[in-house]
C-alpha cells in the first residue's frame, strides 16, 4: 500500500480524493440514467451513503478555526459564494433564456421571477445538485454550535466528547421529526439537521482514531469492507436528501446504513489510495457537482436527436454520455481553476 499522506503541512490525503471521485462518479451516474428513466443496478445499496459519505468526509475535516465569525466566512468562500454563483448562473440566467428560446428546461416551473428564490422554497430549481453546498453550509454552522456549546457545558474531553454525540443525535432527531411531520425548514436546513449525525462520525473518527493514516489496523481492511457491505446490504433504502423524505424507513437503519457504506468506501479507497483520473476527479469534485446535470442535459438532448438510444439501446447511450461527461471535466476542471477560482472553492472572495 502507498503512503497516504498526512495533513500536516497542507498536504492532501490521496485516498480521501479517491472516495470523493468514487462518489461523484455515483452521483453523475444516478443522474445520467434518471434521464433514460433507467433503474441504476443496486439502487438501494448505494443511495444508503451516497450523500452520507459527503457528510460524513466534512466532519473528518472540520476545524473550528479562530472564531465563529472566521468559521462563517471561510464556509461562505467554499460553499455559499459557489452556491449562488451557480445557481443564478444555470438556475436563473440559462435556464430563463432556454425556456425564453422554446427549449424544454428541468422544474421550469419555478422559472421566472420565481426562480431566484426557488433555492429558499419550493427547493427545486433546474440545476439540483447543487442544494448540497447550501445544505452542508447550514451544516457547518450547526455543528460549530453543537462543539462549543459542548465545551462550553464540559471542561473534560470525553464529557464534551459525549455532549457531541449526545447533541448531533438530538439534532438528527430534529430532522426526522420535521420529515415525519410535513414540517420543511427552508433553504435546506431541515436536510442539515438530519445530516448532522454522519457528520458528527467523520469529526469522531478523526479525533480518536488513525483513520486517515496508515496504522496496524489496515491489514484487517478486506474482511471490514465485508461485513460493512454486509450491514449496508441489509440497511439499503436511504432516504431522499433534498426534499428531507425517509421513505418511511426506520431512521436507525437509514443512519446505520449511511455510515456504514460510507466506510465501506472510504476503506476501498484507503487500499487502493490512488487511480488516475478519478482521485483527480475527486479533488474538484465541488466542479463537476455543480456542472455535471446541465452538460447530461445538453448531451441527452443531442444524442437523442441523433437516436442513439435506438441504434444502441438506453443503457449504452446512458454510458456514452457519462463517460463524455466525466472525461471532458480534463478540460473543464483546469479552465474553472484559472478563470473563476472564486466560485468553484479555490480561492477567496472574502479574506480570512
Amino acid at each position: 500500500m502507498s503512503d497516504v499522506k498526512t495533513l500536516t503541512g497542507g498536504g492532501r490525503i490521496e485516498y480521501v480524493d479517491l472516495a470523493k471521485g468514487f462518489c461523484i462518479i455515483l452521483v453523475a451516474a444516478v443522474h445520467t440514467t434518471d434521464f433514460f428513466h433507467l433503474e441504476f443496478p443496486l439502487s438501494d445499496f448505494f443511495t444508503a451513503f451516497r450523500m452520507p459519505l459527503y457528510f460524513f468526509l466534512s466532519g473528518l475535516f472540520f476545524k473550528r478555526y479562530e472564531s465563529f465569525v472566521g468559521f462563517i466566512k471561510r464556509k461562505t468562500n467554499k460553499l455559499i459564494f459557489p452556491f449562488f454563483f451557480f445557481y443564478l448562473l444555470t438556475s436563473v440566467l440559462v435556464s430563463n433564456l432556454l425556456m425564453l428560446f422554446g427549449y424544454e428546461v428541468r422544474n421550469a416551473d419555478v422559472l421566472g421571477w420565481h426562480s431566484l428564490y426557488a433555492f429558499i422554497t419550493p427547493e427545486h430549481f433546474p440545476n439540483g445538485p447543487i442544494w448540497f453546498l447550501l445544505c452542508l453550509f447550514w451544516l457547518n454552522a450547526i455543528f460549530y454550535c453543537v462543539v462549543m456549546l459542548s465545551e462550553r457545558l464540559f471542561s473534560t474531553d470525553g464529557r464534551q466528547m459525549a455532549s457531541v454525540l449526545t447533541l448531533s443525535a438530538a439534532c438528527g432527531a430534529i430532522g426526522y421529526g420535521a420529515s415525519t411531520t410535513g414540517v420543511n425548514l427552508p433553504a435546506f436546513i431541515d436536510t442539515a439537521f438530519t445530516a448532522v449525525p454522519w457528520f458528527c462520525m467523520g469529526y469522531f473518527l478523526r479525533k480518536y482514531t488513525p483513520i486517515l493514516t496508515p496504522n496496524r489496523f489496515d491489514r484487517y481492511l478486506p474482511l471490514g469492507i465485508v461485513a460493512l457491505a454486509a450491514v449496508t446490504l441489509a440497511c439499503a433504502g436511504g432516504m431522499n436528501f433534498q426534499d428531507n423524505n425517509f421513505l418511511g424507513h426506520n431512521p436507525i437503519v437509514v443512519y446505520i446504513g449511511g455510515i456504514s457504506g460510507t466506510l465501506v468506501v472510504m476503506f476501498i479507497a484507503k487500499m487502493l489510495t490512488h487511480l488516475p483520473f478519478v482521485s483527480y476527479w475527486g479533488r474538484y469534485s465541488i466542479i463537476i457537482l455543480c456542472t455535471h446535470i446541465m452538460m447530461i442535459q445538453v448531451l441527452y438532448k443531442v444524442l437523442m436527436a441523433l437516436h442513439l438510444d435506438t441504434i444502441i439501446g438506453a443503457w449504452p447511450s446512458a454510458i456514452v454520455i457519462l463517460l463524455i461527461v466525466m472525461f471532458s471535466y480534463q478540460i473543464i476542471i483546469p479552465l474553472c481553476i484559472r478563470f473563476i477560482p472564486w466560485f468553484t472553492a479555490q480561492k477567496d472572495v472574502i479574506k480570512v
